[in-house]
């Protein structure tokens, strides 16, 4: 499995996901992903932070398998 996939089976809550493949996958603007998920922007926006969130974390700790040296700590 790709980065992706584990962090959306693993991470991602399933009312966070439409915003995740729009704005991250497909790449749309927030208001094309708004106006495509039935939503307001401001809750766009608001759940993308989560999400961006997230995925950061996700990946600082999938970094120490990629990297046998620990990250530098």
């Amino acid at each position: 499995k790709t980065l992706v996939d584990r962090f959306v089976e693993e991470v991602l809550p399933p009312k966070w996901r439409g915003v995740f493949e729009t704005r991250f996958l497909e790449q749309l603007s927030q208001r094309e992903a708004a106006k495509k998920l039935g939503i307001v922007r401001t809750t766009l926006a608001y759940q993308e932070i989560r999400v961006r969130r997230a995925l950061t974390s996700f990946l600082l700790d999938a970094e120490p398998s990629a990297n046998p040296k620990g990250g530098g700590q």
